[in-house]
């Protein structure tokens, strides 16, 4: 589960978007946070939910930066380590972004999608350690990208 700690611990900024998409603001993330917040009282949680996103609509913030405030955290938290066993590694990989829809800028490839990638080049050590590393990139740069924001 993801905290409010998590997000300081990775030097973002809380704000209250960031808030209202870990309480019924998203699909993919909500009530994350609004379980954790207060009582399984299900109608005092959503209304909560709702004066959380009068305050985030309140902000002059984006909605966009504080989703990929959550990707980044559910990717660190997530991220898997390194696997002996390359295709195990891969699918490791593939799941990770399963849970967040593959998004546009994911460093996630899938063999023949978009590319001319051969099953022979794909399921290699090469490239497994070359997908391992651009996870790797993606996350110092989304991270270097969402610092202070």
């Amino acid at each position: 589960m993801i905290t409010l700690e998590d997000f300081k611990n990775n030097n973002l900024k809380i704000n209250w978007k960031v808030i209202d998409i870990g309480c019924l603001g998203s699909e993919i993330f909500k009530n994350k946070l609004i379980l954790r917040i207060i009582a399984s009282d299900r109608d005092e949680y959503q209304e909560t939910g709702y004066l959380v996103k009068e305050l985030a609509n309140m902000e002059k913030s984006e909605y966009k930066i504080a989703f990929e405030k959550w990707e980044l955290v559910y990717v660190k938290k997530n991220f898997p380590k390194l696997n002996k066993n390359i295709i195990q590694g891969l699918i490791e990989l593939n799941d990770l972004w399963f849970r967040l829809d593959f998004p546009e800028d994911s460093p996630y490839i899938f063999q023949g999608v978009k590319n001319n990638i051969s099953p022979q080049e794909y399921y290699t050590e090469e490239n497994y350690i070359y997908l391992y590393n651009r996870h790797l990139n993606w996350i110092r740069d989304k991270s270097n990208y969402l610092n202070g924001k």
